[in-house]
């Protein structure tokens, strides 16, 4: 993808922690999205993290499927 302006800032954190947010402007708003975690302990946030992304990786894996099934004439029924 494209967007206009892209910028890394990194910030230091209590305990010496350092943590690194990407910022994108410029974007189609339907081609991404902010999420912001906060609170809980580190270990919290981490395992937050995790599985953030494994629901990113399923939700895109399922996007993908959806178009091979577009792409070979199938349809899904919904059977409820």
């Amino acid at each position: 993808g494209r967007c206009e302006y892209f910028q890394v800032k990194e910030y230091e954190l209590n305990h010496g922690y350092k943590k690194r947010l990407m910022f994108f402007a410029g974007c189609p708003p339907e081609y991404g999205c902010t999420v912001l975690i906060r609170g809980g302990t580190l270990q919290q946030l981490k395992v937050v993290k995790s599985i953030m992304r494994l629901f990113l990786l399923i939700t895109y894996s399922t996007q993908l499927e959806q178009s091979f099934l577009n792409d070979s004439y199938a349809q899904i029924i919904d059977i409820h």
